[in-house]
């Protein structure tokens, strides 16, 4: 009897430390990624590749991203365009707005691919569909130009406008909803509402504003 309860509470005690080190494993992810951004921001470029490389591997998304972001920009590792798409397309399968949308400037700017206005429309759409304001404006961008989908400024307004109002602001789609108003493109001319968006875009530090707020004025 007693040697099957010692067998018993062992198999118990196996079981609960397999439980806990595997937590342990999951719930580690967000402070090693934590500390590789620490790393990161001091500069500390071979020690944040180590943790955010853990990181990724235990499944953190934004870890992918980040990751893709050094092998873009040569910091802490021989630049190496392909590398970063492959970091980038791993946090996007991971669901992370941000990688989407690094994917999508990647196919833009023709960085480790051959440039390709349709790819990255498709990959920015999928970037602010998820909410992230620097793939919202960035498709405003290629609907206004026309690049990889078809010119139309009523959609250019729409995704600036959500950029605009987006949570993080963003002050360059503030400044294009100012402009669109101002001049009458994709939205009835309205110049109290156009300074509205240039004064948004003013107080968030875009100096194309500021000089239009004036012109407005004076005019």
């Amino acid at each position: 009897y007693i040697k099957e309860w010692i067998m018993t509470n062992e198999f118990k005690l196996i079981f609960l430390l397999l439980i806990f080190f595997n937590s342990s494993i999951v719930f580690s992810a967000p402070t090693v990624y934590k500390n590789g951004m620490d790393a990161m921001k001091k500069g500390e470029y071979e020690n944040a590749l180590i943790h955010l490389e853990t990181a990724a591997n235990d499944g953190h998304p934004e870890a992918h991203r980040h990751l893709g972001l050094m092998y873009r920009d040569g910091k802490g590792v021989k630049q190496d365009y392909m590398s970063a798409i492959d970091w980038f397309q791993k946090g996007s399968e991971y669901g992370d707005s941000g990688a989407m949308f690094h994917l999508g400037l990647m196919h833009e700017k023709g960085l480790g691919v051959s440039q390709n206005f349709t790819t990255a429309a498709n990959w920015y759409k999928k970037s602010a569909e998820e909410g992230k304001n620097n793939g919202q404006y960035a498709l405003a961008e290629l609907y206004r130009k026309g690049n990889g989908v078809p010119k139309d400024l009523k959609l250019a307004e729409k995704w600036y406008r959500l950029a605009a109002e987006n949570v993080n602001e963003h002050k360059s789609a503030q400044y294009w909803l100012g402009f669109f108003y101002e001049k009458g493109r994709g939205v009835p001319q309205d110049k109290k509402i156009a300074e509205e968006w240039y004064l948004k875009a003013s107080e968030n530090g875009h100096k194309a504003a500021k000089k239009a707020l004036i012109r407005l004025k004076e005019g």
